[in-house]
């Protein structure tokens, strides 16, 4: 059996969504054309060729998961971690008096967080995300995935 290491076949998938990106933005563009006019482009075959290619990704995908099953607690830590980061950056910090903008009025506002905890906690969590990062990367590298579990695709690209 043939392998490839879970980082190459990651950046396999990325080329595989890329194709099927691109076949999605020509059967789009191309799908209503003016009536008698000559087609560029054969949408029926293209959407054959999408559906080959996403249920070749689902393949792939599966793949890279089961491979990656030892880490996936530092993967989904990870994606946690982002979304607590975009989180805390959304929440207003605000605090002591603030002329308002339309009137001359003064608020006076009272923040929970303050922006220098929100920060640390930010800083915290983006560390956490380059320690496991890290390991995520040297387990890619270092660990394979079966490369008969997933087949070459070639959709054509019609332009």
């Amino acid at each position: 059996m043939q392998e490839m290491s879970i980082a190459k076949a990651l950046r396999y998938k990325k080329r595989v969504v890329s194709k099927i990106n691109k076949l999605e933005s020509n059967i789009i563009e191309n799908n209503s054309v003016v009536a008698g006019a000559e087609r560029d482009f054969d949408v029926k075959t293209a959407l054959l060729q999408r559906e080959e290619a996403v249920r070749h990704l689902i393949d792939v995908k599966m793949a890279i998961s089961a491979a990656s099953a030892p880490i996936q607690r530092k993967i989904l830590e990870c994606a946690e971690a982002k979304s607590r980061i975009s989180f805390y950056n959304r929440v207003p910090t605000t605090h002591g008096k603030t002329p308002s903008q339309w009137e001359d009025n003064v608020t006076d506002y009272e923040a929970e967080l303050r922006k220098q905890k929100r920060d640390e906690e930010i800083l915290r969590l983006e560390n956490l995300i380059d320690d496991h990062q890290s390991s995520i990367d040297g387990f890619n590298h270092a660990n394979n995935v079966g490369w008969t579990e997933m087949r070459e695709i070639q959709p054509n690209d019609q332009e």
